[in-house]
């Protein structure tokens, strides 16, 4: 999620994948509009063991692909006071999992969030005109500080993607804006020393997410918005698919980006509402549809593991 957007028309990064304007679909089938109002299911634990502030009833699913349990349980989604949700596609439906306790950010500050193989969501938090970086046990809701040394990267979007197909191995990149005049940078960040790695330049607005089958994508939210294939080489997009789009600036703007089974899941609020909503692109057709026109929370990040399924089961 970022707070402030370069408003660029059609980016060099988007211009060297073919895009134009009047190719994008913009269209979205509404479904029931604004009676579309999210349910948000309370307290649940997802793991043998687990321990919650919020505890209640309990979710075991079986380890996929050398998998923890709990990566591949679900989407999982922060809202704007930093509490933990889990995101059900299939329901549309959010389950309430605990606030987080990351040390010395305020609700507020919150940025972005990627899951990992292993039960961990890795939290980007901007405070204090600093940028970092938290690691979060998804079982138990506790944040620690990490040893992230930020630079000179601010906000960043951010997704893991396998290296291979089907390969337990993965990386975490990102897209950061940056302070100064270097230029908005597109990265990963390596484990675990959590060091930088610059691989090439954006307009730093993009979300992430990857995918089991080593793909990733990104969100670009200003007009034309696009969701696409992200080269994991340079940050430019391979294809493109027309996607929803911030149009009104007079309030707060957050937005996440997520895969689950062939489908991608938008998290948007636009400036002129008070609440996300949800759309979904399929990723083998393009198409896009509004899921949930009313969230009923503001999302500003959304991450999924490389475990999640890649096509419907």
């Amino acid at each position: 999620m970022k707070l402030a957007l370069l408003l660029a028309g059609c980016l060099s990064l988007i211009a060297a994948a073919g895009c134009s304007k009047a190719g994008l679909r913009t269209g979205v089938d509404a479904g029931n509009g604004a009676a579309d109002v999210g349910r948000i299911n309370e307290g649940t634990v997802i793991d043998a063991g687990a321990t919650s502030a919020d505890a209640g009833s309990r979710i075991d699913v079986g380890p996929a692909n050398n998998c923890v349990s709990v990566a591949s349980a679900g989407v999982y989604v922060l809202d704007d006071q930093g509490v933990l949700f889990r995101f059900d596609p299939g329901n549309v439906t959010f389950t309430r999992l605990g606030a987080l306790n990351c040390p010395n950010v305020n609700p507020g500050d919150y940025n972005s969030m990627a899951v990992d193989r292993n039960g961990f969501a890795w939290i980007n938090a901007f405070s204090d005109g600093k940028s970092q970086l938290f690691k979060l046990d998804i079982r138990t809701v506790a944040c620690a500080a990490t040893a992230f040394d930020s630079l000179d990267l601010q906000t960043f979007g951010m997704g893991f993607s396998s290296n291979q197909p089907g390969s337990s191995d993965e990386t975490l990149f990102i897209d950061s804006q940056v302070r100064g005049t270097d230029g908005n940078k597109f990265g990963s960040i390596g484990f675990p020393t959590l060091g930088f790695s610059n691989l090439g330049r954006t307009d730093g607005s993009l979300e992430f997410t990857g995918t089991g089958d080593a793909q990733l994508w990104g969100f670009h939210p200003d007009q034309p918005a696009v969701i696409g294939q992200i080269d994991k080489a340079s940050g430019v997009f391979i294809k493109t698919y027309g996607a929803p789009s911030i149009s009104t600036r007079g309030g707060r703007v957050a937005y996440a980006f997520a895969f689950w089974a062939d489908m991608f899941w938008i998290f948007l609020k636009d400036g002129n509402v008070q609440s996300s909503s949800v759309y979904s692109v399929a990723r083998s057709t393009g198409e896009l549809a509004r899921a949930l026109a009313d969230a009923q929370l503001t999302i500003v990040g959304a991450g999924v593991s490389t475990c999640a399924p890649v096509i419907i089961p």
